[in-house]
């Protein structure tokens, strides 16, 4: 995992090294911090604004989306690049059931 930057504020180095410690992250290239640091940015800043009852900026919005996309974080990149991240635990007691993206229908 790359360090964060240095003008990173605690709380934005926490979520790029939360990224960073993902299971989608094993794809990634050191090359990528650079959109790391902007995702996390980008998502800080969206949430402040919603914080203050304005709408995120839609330039905003969008970059964070193609970021997602980019990282495989969103379920319809991972799908799409025929990804699957199953978490190792074992479900809750009384769950009975454990949901993976190829179990629902394709809304796209």
């Amino acid at each position: 995992m790359p360090e964060p930057p240095s003008g990173l504020d605690e709380a934005l180095a926490v979520a790029y090294e939360r990224l960073w410690r993902s299971p989608q992250a094993a794809a990634w290239l050191a090359d990528e911090a650079d959109l790391v640091v902007d995702l996390v940015e980008l998502r800080a800043l969206c949430s402040a604004t919603r914080r203050r009852g304005e709408f995120p900026p839609g330039v905003a919005m969008s970059r964070v989306g193609w970021i997602e996309d980019r990282l495989l974080l969103s379920a319809k990149a991972r799908s799409a690049a025929g990804i699957r991240v199953v978490d190792e635990e074992p479900a809750a007691a009384g769950d009975g059931q454990t949901w993976l993206p190829e179990d629902f229908p394709d809304l796209g």
